[in-house]
């Protein structure tokens, strides 16, 4: 809790703009902002928080977020994997999100903030505890409304 209150003390006196309130730190690219790493902590908490065991907002203190330019692992990563546009590591505590060309809910931050909520438990139970729709759901709060 005092981690988190400092986090957003400093956060909101200015003194750390590139810290959120959950203490996440941001990297990188400028196509992600603190503005938008804000948006996507608080929305990501907001509907997956609660699907998740114990205090997400602190499962995510002291990750970096590094925003990578797009295609970054068309290749290959370090970790050996090929076309993704994210990954989370909890034992290094960084998160790396290339570019989606698009707004932050096209790309796979909310995925990533997923994983550390749930300390990087790979992909298990995300569809029966809900954490999957919810991801969708993040994602549609960026495609426009076509009625």
């Amino acid at each position: 809790m005092r981690k988190r209150l400092l986090a957003a003390i400093i956060a909101l006196s200015g003194c750390a703009p590139n810290v959120t309130p959950c203490g996440l730190r941001l990297q990188g690219e400028a196509w992600l902002s603190v503005e938008d790493l804000n948006a996507a902590e608080s929305m990501t908490l907001q509907r997956i928080g609660p699907l998740v065991e114990g205090d997400a907002c602190a499962a995510l203190d002291g990750f970096t977020v590094t925003a990578l330019p797009p295609g970054t692992w068309e290749a290959s990563t370090q970790e050996g994997l090929v076309d993704v546009d994210g990954l989370a590591n909890c034992a290094t505590r960084q998160i790396e999100v290339a570019d989606p060309l698009g707004p932050w809910q096209f790309s796979s931050l909310a995925h990533e903030l997923a994983h550390a909520m749930t300390r990087c438990d790979g992909h298990r139970g995300w569809t029966e505890r809900g954490i999957t729709q919810a991801l969708v759901n993040v994602y549609f709060t960026a495609v426009p409304d076509i009625r």
